[in-house]
């Protein structure tokens, strides 16, 4: 289905044969060196269940996609290492330096494009329903100023009265009805799967039948 399909393990030899083949020596093991809590961090946390998570969303037609374990691996690092969370420049960032391909799971010199990444990120969490570019715009448009002066000490007042209460009635009233899918339920399910639920068995979580747990209602 996909270009490769590794298992953890053999990402695990892949990260190892590929970072002592490009800096196992004096010149370059200062990348190693700086970078090692990035290394341990890819080395140890298991994406493999990504692939089956994102597969409704890939036809099985056509050319042969890219892993996306690992398209999904270096979209995590360029969320967290990233410059600005840019796909564009991580892309170049890739094709530059050896050692984000490594990790990411490709090999230097062959990594996906800028598209490839803006797609995936589609499949991974569609929140504009594939209308970004009005979503962009809409962010970016300037707010308009109050039509009246307000005097000193005088608020603003709300333009839209009794919203919260129209708001309460209609979950209370709908409360029993199918919701629709969320936007991020891949997204989600993948947290729980590679990060919550292996963080609950080595015991980083506590005693997960005793558990306190808060949310900020998305």
């Amino acid at each position: 289905m996909f270009k490769t399909e590794r298992s953890h393990k053999e990402f695990q030899n892949h990260l190892f044969f590929l970072l002592n083949a490009y800096y196992a020596n004096d010149h370059f093991f200062r990348t190693v060196f700086l970078n090692a809590s990035i290394i341990f961090k890819t080395f140890l946390t298991d994406l493999v269940p990504v692939r089956d998570i994102l597969l409704p969303t890939y036809h099985p037609r056509g050319e042969k996609p890219w892993d996306p374990v690992c398209l999904f691996r270096s979209y995590w690092l360029m969320c967290q290492y990233g410059d600005g969370g840019s796909i564009t420049r991580w892309v170049k960032r890739l094709k530059s330096e050896p050692f984000w391909a490594i990790i990411s799971g490709f090999y230097p010199g062959n990594v996906p494009g800028v598209g490839t990444f803006y797609d995936f990120e589609d499949r991974l969490c569609d929140f504009d329903s594939g209308k970004r570019v009005e979503r962009c715009t809409k962010m970016h448009k300037p707010l308009s100023k109050p039509k009246k002066k307000l005097k000193k000490n005088q608020k603003q007042p709300p333009k839209h009265q009794g919203v919260v209460q129209r708001l309460v009635d209609r979950i209370l009233r709908d409360e029993d009805k199918p919701q629709p899918e969320r936007a991020d339920k891949y997204l989600q399910q993948i947290f729980k799967e590679c990060f919550v639920l292996p963080s609950a068995e080595r015991g980083l979580l506590g005693d997960t039948a005793n558990l306190a747990v808060s949310g900020d209602g998305m």
